[in-house]
């Protein structure tokens, strides 16, 4: 005679699989490298040393702007500012030396220290400053 399973059984047993299913699934999630639960490698890596750093009370300032291409300005910064380039490729002027920086890439820029910012390709920044109490984030200077 055959043995006749019952709904609540049915039910049980679809219960179990899904669930088994789910867990499985899971924990290959957690088990796997290569997910977004874990880094696995640096992709760009800038750097530098700054000279002087703003006493306390410091503002720190965050905010991302869109330069058109063509954008040129001659300038410095109330303390120190920190860029990261998230799209587009900027080229920073100083002494008469040139670098080109692209997506992915960082730069900072001392207090005080004039420089020249040209976008080469419509850039959007990312930037990051450490200011003074009165301190102008950037001041424009003329050519």
């Amino acid at each position: 005679m055959a043995r006749r399973v019952t709904p609540a059984q049915l039910g049980a047993l679809i219960a179990a699989l899904v669930l088994g299913g789910i867990l499985g699934a899971v924990g290959l999630r957690l088990t796997d490298d290569s997910g977004p639960l874990r880094a696995t490698e640096t992709i760009e890596r800038g750097g530098g040393t700054l000279e002087t750093l703003p006493e306390a009370p410091v503002a720190v300032e965050a905010e991302s702007i869109r330069y058109p291409a063509g954008f040129e300005s001659t300038r410095t910064h109330g303390g120190p500012t920190f860029m990261i380039v998230q799209a587009g490729e900027v080229e920073i002027v100083e002494g008469g030396l040139a670098r080109a920086y692209e997506a992915g890439e960082f730069f900072f820029r001392e207090a005080a220290r004039p420089y020249t910012m040209r976008i080469l390709e419509a850039a959007t920044l990312s930037v990051i400053r450490l200011l003074p109490p009165g301190a102008e984030a950037t001041t424009e200077l003329e050519d």
